[in-house]
């Protein structure tokens, strides 16, 4: 059998049923695959976020020089924003995302062939592929748990630059 960081609580992997393996495995995808769509929708989100941000800023640098209006403590606001931007596309590039399906190298145990496993090479595809999706899984939780904490930072800190600048603006008028 392939190295790897969890197992199943079972001694004898080769004593369970296939069709037991398949349902494992079949919900295994699924939960992966909504792993996955959730990271999609952080990124999805992430890039509306930094265009409506990307407008707002435009929007503030050209009311200031409009109105000739010194920048002042607005630096602070400009780099509210120039952090805000940097927050969202953090959240558009992730840097490490599992993909959907397997790599041979990945699911292929080691020994595949061994004579005293002959009977059992469904059993042990499965067993491995299980394996791997869990880590798969297990990683990506953990990744989008990070992701959606910068993206609702982000998220408020956009917010508050909305109405701190629409607040601003209104009292310049």
């Amino acid at each position: 059998m392939s190295e790897c960081k969890w197992k199943p609580d079972f001694d004898k992997w080769y004593n369970v049923n296939k069709e037991a393996y398949k349902f494992v495995f079949g919900q295994a995808e699924k939960k992966l695959e909504d792993v996955l769509s959730e990271s999609e929708s952080i990124t999805n989100k992430s890039i509306k976020i930094v265009a409506a941000v990307v407008a707002m800023f435009a929007f503030f640098v050209g009311f200031l020089i409009q109105k000739n209006i010194p920048i002042g403590y607005n630096a602070i606001f400009i780099i509210l924003f120039i952090v805000n931007v940097a927050g969202v596309i953090f959240l558009i590039f992730p840097k490490e995302v599992k993909g959907r399906g397997f790599v041979p190298s990945e699911l292929l145990p080691k020994k595949i062939d061994n004579s005293d496993d002959k009977d059992f090479q469904e059993e042990m595809l499965y067993y491995c592929a299980i394996v791997k999706l869990e880590e798969d899984i297990q990683l990506m939780r953990q990744k989008n748990s990070v992701r959606a904490k910068v993206y609702l930072a982000c998220l408020i800190l956009s917010l508050m630059l909305l109405v701190s600048g629409a607040t601003f603006i209104v009292a310049s008028l």
